[in-house]
């Protein structure tokens, strides 16, 4: 899928009716992660999180021009409140990656004026409620009404 050989409606064709497959349900799921456009684990994981605490279903995989005119994708996009989250996998530890994340950062502040938060891949399996929780502040702050 992430090379564009398959589609998600294709492979939910092929697995639906596949009910006594082992771990059917997780197949199932999974297609539609990645069908809802998750890149990576991570992704995945963080959608999952959203669900699970009823949290706002974000875009995956925004496509947007940096200052260079070059496209990059961000991870995780909550448009209506204006809400960019980046999700580190151990890749982004290493002191250039960590250095260049910063700057693409900077620039999806600057020039989009959204908020950003990043966490570490980790978290999402290890501290999902953390997450949730501080994504539900943030949520909170920008609308009173915001559903619980």
């Amino acid at each position: 899928m992430q090379q564009g050989l398959v589609t998600a409606s294709a492979l939910h064709v092929v697995a639906a009716p596949r009910t006594k497959l082992s771990r059917h349900a997780l197949i199932t799921e999974t297609i539609r992660d990645v069908g809802g456009g998750s890149l990576s684990e991570y992704e995945v994981l963080f959608i999952r999180m959203c669900r699970k605490y009823g949290l706002p279903t974000p875009t995956r995989q925004r496509r947007r021009k940096d200052a260079a005119g070059r496209w990059r994708y961000l991870d995780v996009d909550f448009d209506e409140y204006q809400l960019v989250v980046e999700v580190d996998g151990q890749q982004h530890m290493e002191a250039l990656a960590w250095w260049e994340d910063m700057m693409r950062n900077n620039e999806v502040v600057v020039d989009e004026q959204k908020a950003l938060l990043r966490f570490a891949g980790f978290a999402l399996r290890h501290q999902c409620e953390f997450v949730a929780a501080v994504l539900r502040r943030f949520f909170d702050s920008r609308t009173p009404a915001f559903p619980r």
